[in-house]
């Protein structure tokens, strides 16, 4: 006979309002109705990244790349944040959506792609560049993007053009 009992509690500075796992069950994201996101090791979980303060409108959705290297997480303001998992840094400003609208990302299986459900009934696949970073140099730092047209970079340029469809 099975008897239920706690495993472990997460000590959180918010309530919760969601809860994601990565596909390989590795990493939990716990985002908040107050904009805030924290990234977890389920063998553990202590916590793989500081609090990620997003937007104000609240968390509703979150996903994490099947490399467990990037975490999406979709606001009540219908904005989509990127996330660097291994060091908690934002990956640009908030991917634009459908205005006060919550939103839902999802990533493909190979993570290529970035999907984002809107409560509004839209639904935005994204290009594989949106996602694309930069190759590392042997000390570790990024390389220089290789293509920037009049001081900015290709993908945001690239991103612009799609969420503006």
């Amino acid at each position: 006979m099975r008897t239920r009992h706690r495993v472990r509690a997460l000590q959180f500075p918010k309530t919760p309002s969601i809860a994601r796992f990565s596909p390989d069950g590795k990493l939990l994201a716990v985002g908040t109705p107050s904009g805030q996101t924290r990234v977890y090791a389920t063998a553990t979980f202590k916590p793989v990244t500081r609090v990620l303060a997003g937007e104000a409108g609240g968390i509703v959705g979150a996903a994490i790349t099947p490399d467990n290297r990037t975490l999406a997480t979709g606001s009540a303001t219908g904005a989509v944040q990127l996330w660097d998992i291994r060091n908690g840094q934002a990956l640009g400003a908030p991917l634009p959506g459908v205005p006060s609208s919550g939103v839902i990302p999802a990533f493909t299986p190979d993570g290529s792609r970035l999907v984002a459900t809107y409560a509004s009934g839209r639904v935005r696949v994204g290009h594989p560049l949106l996602l694309a970073r930069p190759p590392s140099l042997p000390c570790g730092r990024p390389a220089p993007h290789p293509r920037r047209v009049g001081g900015v970079p290709a993908r945001a340029r690239l991103r612009a053009r799609l969420l503006t469809r």
